[in-house]
């Protein structure tokens, strides 16, 4: 991901500096948390995701646009619970399970300066893109439950991909510049908050909780189906060049 972007942004630079107009480039690190809008998600999903994303941006010449793409993760649970090894083949026997339950963002988006370039620059965006739900998990303390049962000595970690859903997002923030507090000297950084309403498609993902993670016996019992709209909160940091 991080290599996508970076190649991205040199591409900007360059068209830049060959048709040498004055315009500006923004690189960003974000926080990212989310909420569920629609009751389904909001039952399956119990925590709100948290997590983190960078983000570049190029201001278009002569314009209040600005268009970019933002790239990311979150987590939504991490939990341990015991896990019945029947449908592994070893029925009798049980294992630790620590699950994180995950999704990878990825975002084009198009901004929309209200006021001229000031202390604190108002927009509205346009969001479109996807979010690919993904668990981890990893084994420990296999043992037998039942006397004689058969049990495996050792159970490597899964990686597991569950579903992707297609989103589409409209929102509005700020951005405080920090370089119009500076008289003297350039300081190309900026604080940036946004709110984005999503409208997320339907897709398969895994959430294990604290009500849910007493034995679990298949991994049906923790697998999901539903639309994934969401309202999204980003803070981030960015330089400009």
């Amino acid at each position: 991901m991080r290599t996508a972007l970076f190649t991205f942004i040199l591409s900007i630079a360059s068209v830049l500096f060959a048709e040498n107009v004055c315009a500006q480039i923004s690189v960003g690190l974000n926080v990212v948390k989310s909420s569920a809008i629609s009751s389904e998600y909001g039952d399956n999903i119990t925590n709100d995701p948290l997590g983190v994303s960078i983000a570049g941006f190029y201001m278009i010449p002569k314009t209040r646009w600005q268009i970019g793409i933002e790239l990311g993760a979150a987590m939504y649970a991490n939990e341990e619970y015991t896990l019945d090894l029947s449908e592994k083949g070893y029925s009798g026997a049980t294992a630790a399970v620590y699950e994180e339950d995950c999704y990878f963002l990825y975002q084009a988006v198009a901004r929309y300066r209200l006021t001229k370039a000031g202390l604190i620059n108002p927009y509205l965006e346009g969001r479109i893109g996807g979010a690919s739900y993904f668990t981890d998990r990893s084994y420990s303390e296999i043992r037998s439950v039942v006397q004689g049962a058969d049990k495996p000595e050792y159970l490597e970690s899964d990686f597991k991909w569950n579903g992707t859903a297609f989103q589409t997002g409209a929102g509005m923030g700020f951005a405080f510049d920090f370089n119009k507090l500076t008289k003297k000297r350039y300081f190309p950084l900026s604080f940036d908050f946004a709110v984005t309403t999503y409208l997320g498609g339907r897709t398969n993902y895994r959430n294990v909780s604290e009500e849910r993670k007493q034995l679990v016996r298949n991994d049906q019992q923790l697998e999901y189906r539903s639309r994934t709209d969401n309202l999204t909160y980003h803070w981030g940091i960015y330089y400009s060049f």
